[in-house]
């Protein structure tokens, strides 16, 4: 009697452990960042990287050869990333309505009303 008694504790203890994953809250995941947002953190990066770079040329950490091959190409990537950030901002806006659109609109808003 006693071996049915561990065995039926036994059978509850599993049940209750593949279970219990299916019981707890689900937490959400973190929405991937756009593409913007990916461009704006490497701008970020890189401003950083240029400041570091900086301090270390002042400090004469770095050759003067160096620094400067190392900071043309931090610029040439900053200005490649400021580029394709300008094109997205430009795709994500919408363009202008010139004043013949908007007072066409305007009509047929006016007239619907009355």
């Amino acid at each position: 009697m006693a071996t049915y008694f561990a065995a039926a504790a036994l059978l509850i203890v599993c049940v209750a452990f593949v279970i219990s994953p299916l019981l707890e809250k689900k937490q959400l995941a973190q929405p991937l960042p756009t593409l913007l947002e990916s461009l704006d953190a490497e701008r970020q990066t890189i401003i950083r990287n240029m400041r570091d770079l900086d301090d270390d040329y002042r400090l004469g950490k770095i050759a003067e050869a160096d620094y400067h091959f190392l900071r043309l190409a931090q610029v040439q990537q900053g200005t490649t990333i400021l580029s394709q950030i300008e094109q997205l901002q430009l795709q994500q806006k919408p363009l202008p309505k010139s004043d013949n659109e908007l007072e066409r609109e305007i009509y047929v808003l006016r007239s619907k009303k009355y």
